[in-house]
């Protein structure tokens, strides 16, 4: 079963099953408000920062691949 903040999020994202949100937005109708504010708020920011380049994306993805792997074997 999912938690509300994992269906938020794939509703949010537009991930859920057609039925599974109809059923979420019945049951929660004020989230309408949250879901417009997120998409003004992403739009905002597209338009204001867009994507920055990272200078040595091959050294960036190394860093965060052996975090990774170091959180997953402790794990």
């Amino acid at each position: 079963m999912k938690t509300f903040e994992e269906k938020f999020t794939a509703w949010l994202d537009g991930a859920l099953a057609k039925e599974e949100a109809v059923t979420f937005e019945k049951e929660n109708p004020s989230l309408y408000k949250e879901r417009n504010d997120l998409l003004k708020l992403r739009s905002l920011l597209k338009e204001h920062f867009g994507r920055a380049a990272l200078s040595h994306p091959d050294f960036f993805n190394a860093q965060i691949m052996a975090q990774v792997g170091r959180e997953a074997s402790v794990s």
